[in-house]
C-alpha cells in the first residue's frame, strides 16, 4: 500500500472552513486560526470550501494570508476541497488552490463579475463601470487560466490516439477532434463552455491563415497604424461573404462585430496571454513533439540551451498556442456566463486536480506510488508538470 503523502491529501485537523457568504466578517473569523496554523509549521492547510461566494477581495484576502511567505521563506501549501457547493468567488477559491479536491456531489457555479450600480446612472459612469468590469473579468480569468493550464494539458494527453494524430498533423491549430473528445466526458453546460471556447480558437486561427499570413507575406514591413488597418481590411473582406449573402448592413450593427472580431484577433496575436508561450513551451514542448521530432531533439547538443529552446519553440508553438488559447477563451467564458459544472466537468477542464472516491488519474496517485517504489517516478513529472510563474511570463 502505498504511502499517503500530505502535500495531496486533505487534512481537518489543519484546516480553516469557507462556509456561508465570503465577506469581512469571515475574514476577522478565519484570520487567528490561519495565523495559528502557519505559526505552528509548514505543513500544508486544507480549506474546505462550501460557499455561495461573495466579496472577491476577502476570499482574495484569506488566500493571501495563507500563501504569504514566512520569515523563514517558505511558502505553505494549499489545499482546496470542495464539500457542497463552490460559487463565484468560493469557486475561484477552489480552483485557485495548489491542489483542489472536489466530493462526488460538488457543484462549481460560475458567473461573470458583478457590481451594485449606483443610484444615479449616467453614460460616464455606466461606460466606466463596464470598462472596470472587462478589466476585472480579464484580469481573473487569465490567472485562471495560468493555473488551469497545466492541468489541462495533463488531461489531454490522456487522449493518447487523438493527441498523436493532433501533433502529428500538419495543419496548425486544428484542436476539432481533440474537443469531440473532451465533450463526450462532459455535461450540458460544460459542453456549451467547450463549445463556445472552441469555436473562438477555431475563429481566430481561421482568420489568422486568411488575414495574418497574407500580411505578413508582403515584402515591405509595416508600421503599427498601417498593419492595423490592413489587418481590420482583411476582417472586413473575410466577413464580406456571410454579409452579402445574409444581405447584413454595416449600418445596423453589424459594424460593431467587425470591431470585436478585430480586437479579438489582435488579442489572439498580440494579447497578455502571449507572454507565457515562452515558459509553457519550455515545460511542456517534448510532449509536443512528432516521434521523428523527438529523435532529431534528443540527438541536439546538450551545451546549446538557447539553441535547443528555439528549434522547440519553432517546432511546438503552433501546437501549444491552440490549445492555450482554447483554455484562455474558455477561463474568460467562465468570467462572464453563468455555468453549473459537475466534478467530472471540472476535472476534465483542469480546474480541479482529483474527485475523491474516483478512479480517474490524479497527481496525487503518481506522487505516492513514486514513493512506494522509492522514487519520483518520471511519468508523474510529464503528466503533472508545473505551470509557469510571473517571473517566467516576464522573462518571455
Amino acid at each position: 500500500m502505498s504511502k499517503p503523502n500530505p502535500d495531496y491529501r486533505e487534512n481537518p485537523l489543519r484546516a480553516i472552513f469557507l462556509v456561508g457568504e465570503i465577506n469581512q466578517q469571515l475574514v476577522n473569523k478565519l484570520t487567528p486560526e490561519i495565523l495559528r496554523l502557519r505559526h505552528e509549521s509548514d505543513s500544508p492547510i486544507t480549506v474546505y470550501v462550501d460557499s455561495i461566494g461573495g466579496s472577491v477581495y476577502s476570499a482574495e484576502l484569506i488566500r493571501n494570508l495563507i500563501k504569504a511567505q514566512k520569515q523563514n521563506g517558505t511558502t505553505i501549501r494549499l489545499v482546496t476541497v470542495a464539500t457542497g457547493m463552490a460559487a463565484s468567488a468560493a469557486a475561484d477559491f477552489l480552483i485557485l488552490g495548489d491542489y483542489p479536491i472536489v466530493y462526488p456531489h460538488t457543484r462549481i457555479i460560475y458567473h461573470g463579475t458583478r457590481r451594485t450600480a449606483p443610484d444615479e446612472l449616467t453614460v460616464e459612469t455606466a461606460s466606466s463601470i463596464i470598462q472596470n468590469l472587462r478589466q476585472t473579468n480579464e484580469r481573473f480569468a487569465a490567472r485562471l487560466a495560468r493555473v488551469v493550464f497545466k492541468r489541462f494539458v495533463s488531461r489531454i494527453i490522456s487522449f493518447k490516439e487523438q493527441f498523436q494524430t493532433y501533433i502529428n498533423s500538419k495543419e496548425s491549430g486544428d484542436i476539432k477532434s481533440l474537443i469531440d473528445t473532451l465533450i463526450k466526458n462532459l455535461s450540458e453546460d460544460a459542453i456549451r463552455l467547450v463549445r463556445r471556447a472552441g469555436s473562438m480558437q477555431e475563429k481566430m486561427s481561421e482568420l489568422s491563415k486568411t488575414v495574418m499570413q497574407s500580411i505578413r507575406k508582403r515584402k515591405r514591413p509595416l508600421d503599427n497604424v498601417h498593419f492595423e488597418i490592413e489587418v481590420l481590411k482583411g476582417v472586413l473582406h473575410y466577413q464580406q461573404k456571410e454579409l452579402v449573402k445574409k444581405k447584413i448592413l454595416l449600418s445596423d450593427g453589424e459594424l460593431n462585430n467587425i470591431s470585436i472580431i478585430f480586437e479579438a484577433l489582435m488579442d489572439y496575436h498580440f494579447g497578455g496571454h502571449r507572454g507565457f508561450m515562452a515558459p509553457w513551451i519550455r515545460r511542456f514542448g517534448a510532449l509536443f513533439l512528432s516521434e521523428e521530432e523527438k529523435q532529431v531533439y534528443e540527438k541536439l547538443p546538450s551545451g546549446q540551451v538557447k539553441e535547443n529552446q528555439k528549434w522547440l519553440r519553432e517546432h511546438t508553438a503552433e501546437k501549444i498556442r491552440p490549445l492555450w488559447y482554447f483554455i484562455v477563451s474558455a477561463c474568460r467564458e467562465l468570467q462572464t456566463d453563468d455555468y453549473e459544472l459537475m466534478p467530472e466537468d471540472a476535472f476534465w477542464l483542469g480546474l480541479i486536480d482529483e474527485i475523491l472516491g474516483s478512479d480517474l488519474p490524479c497527481e496525487r496517485m503518481f506522487y505516492e506510488e513514486a514513493s512506494e517504489e522509492g522514487k519520483v517516478a518520471e511519468q508523474s513529472k510529464v503528466l503533472v508538470p508545473s505551470g509557469p510563474t510571473r517571473r517566467d511570463a516576464k522573462k518571455a
